[in-house]
C-alpha cells in the first residue's frame, strides 16, 4: 500500500478512486489479497513525509488500525526525499521511535537528497537543462547531510532493515522534471527569468563517479 494517507492535516486519507469505490476497507483487503497470494510476502505501507508531526500521527493510527484488526502488515517504508535541512533529525529520529514502538520492520525507501532550498512549482514536461548548480559547498553540504543521516540509520539498525536510493545517479532524477526544478522567475514569485536547475540529490555524478556524498556514506 502506498501513499494513502492525506498531506493535509485536517483529511485522514485521500480521496482516491479506490477510496471512493471501496471505502476504507480497501486498506486491509489490499495486504489480506496480498497474503493470500502470497503468504510469504514482507508487506509494507510506504508514504512521503512521514517525519511531518501531523502526517506521522495519521500514519501511526493507520498502522496500528490495521495491526489490532490483525492485518497481515509487516513493515513501513519511509520515503526519503529529504533536502539539506529539512526534515530535522530530530523529525527523524521521533518517526522512527513512534513506528517502531508497533514492532513493525521498518526501511528508508526513495532516498535522495536535493541541493535545491527553492518554491515548488507545477509539474511541467519541460526536459530541465544541465547547469552547474553543483558547487564545491553544495557538494560539502550534502556530503555532510548524507553522513547525519546515515548515522542515524547506523544508530537504529536494529530496527532499520533496508535502505533504497530513488535512482543511481544524478544524470537522471525524478526531481528535474518536477516540483521544483525551475529557480527564480514563477518559482520564486519575482521578475527575473526561471532558470532551470538539476537537483543532484544521488550518490554519482551524471558521470557515474562517486560524489562527496558517496564516501560520507560509506566511510564511518
Amino acid at each position: 500500500m502506498n501513499e494513502a494517507i492525506d498531506d493535509r492535516p485536517d483529511r485522514y486519507l485521500r480521496n482516491s478512486l479506490w477510496y471512493q469505490i471501496c471505502g476504507e476497507d480497501f486498506l486491509a483487503k489490499a495486504f489480506e489479497y496480498a497474503h493470500q497470494a502470497d503468504p510469504t510476502a514482507i508487506l509494507f505501507y510506504n508514504d512521503y513525509n512521514s517525519e511531518n508531526p501531523s502526517k506521522r500521527e495519521k500514519i501511526y493510527r493507520l498502522l496500528k488500525s490495521l495491526l489490532d484488526a490483525k492485518v497481515p502488515i509487516n513493515g513501513i517504508g519511509l520515503q526519503g526525499h529529504w533536502k539539506l535541512n529539512d526534515p530535522t533529525p530530530d523529525q527523524i529520529r521521533a518517526a522512527l521511535d513512534r513506528y517502531s514502538s508497533l514492532g513493525l520492520k521498518i526501511q528508508i525507501t526513495e532516498l535522495d537528497v536535493t541541493i535545491r532550498n527553492g518554491r515548488a512549482i507545477p509539474d511541467t514536461l519541460t526536459p530541465m537543462k544541465k547547469d552547474s548548480g553543483y558547487t564545491d559547498n553544495a557538494a560539502q553540504l550534502q556530503a555532510d547531510r548524507y553522513r547525519s543521516l546515515f548515522k542515524i540509520f547506523r544508530a537504529y539498525k536494529n530496527v532499520i532493515t533496508g535502505v533504497t536510493f530513488w535512482n543511481v545517479s544524478d544524470r537522471y532524477s525524478w526531481l528535474d522534471s518536477r516540483n521544483g526544478g525551475l529557480a527564480g522567475g514563477a518559482a520564486a514569485g519575482q521578475s527575473s527569468p526561471a532558470v532551470a536547475r538539476k537537483a543532484y540529490p544521488l550518490l554519482f555524478d551524471q558521470n557515474l563517479h562517486r560524489k562527496k556524498a558517496y564516501w560520507s556514506v560509506v566511510g564511518f
